[in-house]
């Protein structure tokens, strides 16, 4: 039997369901909290590609894949009405991918000709049509009052159309149908659309992310996007100062000791426990019989030191972990756990705070070596409690982050990050706008521009924390904001030029992953894709005394001619992930495999390929 194509329920019973089978409809009873056959309706010519049901009466409409719509009554399995479309050529047909039945018996459609049709169910005449779209319209959404309605298709972008009255002389009751505004919150093509009863419209298709509107404010207010699953890179943080490498799972996080190389080589000095060599097997990491090899035992691999699962046993929504690698905070969907790492695994804290985001920063200073911890919750604003030293358990207690205007005191925030010193705390939005706090005043520093809105722009705070370094996905561009003297500038057209042509220089564009700066190394960054690292010099060289001519990158000698070019570009490294810097100058890559990732997936729903 073929794969089913969709599937629709019975809007004013919920209690019979219909799946598409290529060329006929069948009918099942959910009334008895099962799946029971009830009805095969008539055999079509043409495989049926969309149907919707009439919200008050019996009928259903199809869209097939031979030029037609078709209109179909349950009770007595019959065909009511044929429409036949129009027609790009004579021997290529009109597939209409998409039907709406409104409560007034008009249908509307929209076909692979990129057109929006209205018609009249009870005569089969064109009413109105629009053509809006550049190439397939592939789906319709309404809203209950069915007087605003959307459709989108393969050239991403969402039209919303809006019935107006009609006032004209001895005209009434009539209205018609009005193009009100277009936009392009996906990247590619557009699938699915749905409006739901509080008047947020929903959006999804290939590009992988769900975007949010308010109908009413369709065309005055940004898209709040929001991705299914989390990126790679966001999984990944790395304790700078104790070498610590925190992974993210879905249950649990995974703390990864990390040996620098200069420490690796000489064993006398190298304070890493030894790894357990059936542990490490059994994650996948290297085989027992590369273990035996003198490279091994010379390279100071990554070891396994804990691995904390998450209590309830539900899924992680974010995480976090000090510099020094002593204290640990994630959050689950309804509670946020502190854990202390010295002198043992401790949880300190549980408390019902539900976050979207967690930074911790550490001061390490020896007057006061608290530890400070930001979380966003899930209702919105900026809670931070500040963590005694020596650590004691009940001794995290958040505190509102006070917030002058209303708005950003409500506002979720996605990603909470530290600058160096711990003077400042940067927040971005779901709609990827960039705050910068003062946390020792509590105040909103600095609100920055809105960026490119496409992808969420990569950040890092320099290491002596003058400025913030901002590096946009979509337009590619390289901002630098001066804390000291709240300047943002962009860095020249060549400069940006050179930065495009070495990240751009394969076919498609994809989103940066990260930024890091190198602290060792005063004006250089590190801007690192999956598939490549660029080393860009964004100060003039000869600024800072302890820039050197040649960096170490991966134990390999590169010299950067800074004076030549502005950026370098290393393509030795497939499937990155993530890349960090540790304190003393030295990078941690991580890569995963495409085919992992494949093989990770749940099993496919394979069907057959359409016309086959």
């Amino acid at each position: 039997m073929a794969a089913s194509h969709d599937c629709a329920c019975y809007p004013y019973s919920l209690t019979v369901l219909i799946i598409i089978f290529l060329l006929q409809v069948c009918l099942y009873d959910l009334s008895y909290d099962a799946l029971i056959y009830f009805r095969t309706l008539v055999k079509q010519d043409g495989r049926i590609l969309s149907l919707s049901w009439h919200p008050t009466a019996p009928r259903i409409a199809m869209g097939c894949a031979d030029s037609t719509l078709r209109v179909l009554d349950t009770e007595t399995n019959r065909s009511i009405l044929r429409i036949t479309m129009d027609k790009n050529s004579k021997e290529e047909n009109t597939l209409v991918w998409s039907v709406k039945f409104l409560s007034d018996d008009t249908i509307v459609s929209g076909s692979s000709l990129g057109s929006i049709s209205f018609w009249n169910s009870k005569y089969g005449t064109l009413k109105q049509s629009f053509s809006l779209h550049n190439a397939d319209l592939l789906t319709i959404a309404v809203n209950s009052e069915e007087d605003i309605l959307f459709a989108a298709g393969v050239d991403h972008k969402i039209v919303r159309l809006k019935k107006v009255e009609k006032r004209g002389k001895g005209e009434i009751g009539g209205y018609f149908w009005v193009q009100a505004c277009d936009v392009r919150p996906h990247t590619h093509d557009v699938r699915s659309l749905a409006v739901s009863r509080n008047g947020v419209l929903s959006s999804g298709g290939v590009d992988t992310v769900l975007c949010f509107n308010k109908v009413e404010e369709f065309e005055k207010e940004m898209s709040l996007r929001q991705s299914p699953f989390a990126s790679w890179n966001e999984r990944f943080q790395l304790a700078p100062l104790g070498n610590i490498l925190l992974f993210c799972d879905n249950r649990s996080l995974k703390l990864w000791k990390i040996t620098p190389q200069s420490v690796s080589t000489d064993h006398s000095s190298s304070t890493v426990c030894s790894p357990d060599k059936d542990a490490l097997a059994k994650s996948g990491l290297i085989t027992h019989k590369e273990m035996e090899s003198d490279l091994y035992k010379a390279s100071g691999l990554p070891v396994l030191l804990l691995e904390i699962k998450s209590p309830s046993a539900q899924h992680i929504v974010c995480s976090g972990i000090s510099d020094d690698g002593r204290l640990v905070a994630f959050s689950d969907p309804e509670k946020l756990w502190v854990y202390s790492l010295e002198p043992k695994v401790t949880c300190i804290s549980t408390q019902f705070l539900p976050s979207r985001a967690v930074a911790i920063f550490s001061n390490n200073d020896s007057i006061n070596s608290n530890t400070s911890i930001a979380v966003c919750p899930s209702d919105g604003g900026i809670k931070i409690a500040s963590v005694p030293s020596p650590v004691t358990k009940d001794s995290v207690i958040f505190t509102d982050m006070e917030i002058r205007k209303k708005k950003m005191s409500t506002r979720l925030y996605i990603k909470l990050k530290y600058s160096p010193d711990g003077k400042y705390l940067l927040a971005m939005s779901e709609k990827y706008r960039v705050l910068i706090f003062d946390v020792l005043n509590g105040t909103l520093f600095a609100t920055l521009p809105r960026f490119d809105n496409t992808y969420p722009p990569s950040l890092s705070f320099t290491a002596s924390s003058e400025s913030l370094l901002i590096f946009t996905s979509g337009d590619r561009e390289f901002y630098k904001f001066n804390l000291k003297k709240s300047e943002l500038k962009g860095l020249g057209r060549p400069f940006l030029k050179d930065i495009a042509m070495r990240v751009c220089s394969r076919k498609g564009l994809s989103m940066t992953l990260g930024l890091n700066t190198l602290p060792t190394l005063h004006g250089l960054c590190m801007i690192y894709d999956w598939d490549r690292l660029l080393f860009v010099r964004y100060e003039a060289k000869g600024k800072h005394k302890e820039d050197k001519e040649e960096e170490e990158v991966i134990g390999k000698k590169r010299s950067l001619s800074m004076k030549e070019l502005s950026s370098h570009c290393v393509k030795d490294y497939r499937d990155i992930v993530y890349a960090g810097v540790l304190d003393c100058g030295e990078m941690v890559l991580v890569e995963k495999p495409w085919r992992d990732r494949v093989t990770a997936l749940p099993p496919t729903l394979k069907i057959d390929k359409y016309g086959q």
